[in-house]
């Protein structure tokens, strides 16, 4: 780039045991002159038990004058099997660095302090019965930070079937599923004060029948027209379908 080479090199490990995995990711990014690391484990001691985690860290290199600052994100987790699905529970943890602010939209909008953005979280994701299944997790962030929801959420009831008996071959299936998402007031801060969005509530349906390899989708977001703003000022569709076909095929 420019006449300037830039040179890149990383590494994967994996140890993989009949109860868990541990994995380790290293890599030197010779453009953005800084070496990033991962390490996570994920481990299923008992039946009913999970646990997992993950810690990341990009470090600059001293040698290549990167203005970057170290950052590192934590996650952990921990899940016992309720019947079918799982209920979980765990924490999130990131670096914030001085200067998040969404510009795009607007230039006014002031930097955030540099810090640590936590949030902990829940969930339950699983087959429940019947072909139907849930998929729904909540998350709470520190009331610190702007341009962060304090709480955030997802719930899905999803129904999957391929008729098995009448199709034995497997090529027939209908997915459906019914989303419900929340967010809750989000601060925006200017020099003239602080602004917030509203809550967000959406409803939104997907509908899916494959027959062979053939997928006909049909989505639509936000099925009750709720007014919404993601960012002030830029009021989000009220009513949005989507609809298509995939289909894989090779020779």
């Amino acid at each position: 780039m420019n006449g300037v080479t830039y040179n890149g090199a990383s590494a994967r490990a994996d140890l993989v045991s009949p109860i868990g995995t541990v994995s380790g990711f290293v890599e030197h990014d010779g453009f953005r002159k800084t070496t990033n690391a991962d390490a996570g484990i994920r481990a299923q001691p008992l039946p009913f038990f999970a646990i997992s985690g993950s810690v990341s860290q990009s470090v600059p290199s001293n040698s290549g004058g990167s203005s970057l600052p170290s950052l590192t994100s934590m996650r952990g987790e921990a899940a016992i099997k309720l019947f079918r699905p799982w209920l979980s529970a765990g924490i999130i943890s990131t670096d914030n660095t001085t200067g998040l602010a969404p510009l795009a939209y607007d230039t006014l909008l002031l930097p955030t302090p540099p810090g640590r953005a936590s949030a902990r979280t829940a969930a339950i994701r699983g087959p429940v019965l019947a072909g139907f299944g849930v998929d729904a997790w909540v998350a709470q962030w520190n009331n610190s930070w702007s341009y962060l929801p304090k709480y955030e959420s997802r719930s899905e009831i999803n129904y999957a079937n391929n008729f098995a008996k009448r199709f034995p071959r497997g090529d027939f299936e209908v997915r459906a599923a019914g989303v419900f998402e929340y967010r809750s007031h989000t601060q925006f801060r200017l020099s003239a004060g602080t602004i917030e969005t509203g809550v967000t509530k959406t409803l939104s349906g997907i509908l899916e029948i494959r027959i062979l390899r053939a997928v006909l989708s049909y989505q639509q977001r936000n099925i009750l027209g709720y007014l919404y703003e993601v960012v002030p000022g830029f009021e989000m569709p009220r009513v949005l379908a989507t609809y298509g076909v995939r289909w894989d095929f090779w020779n």
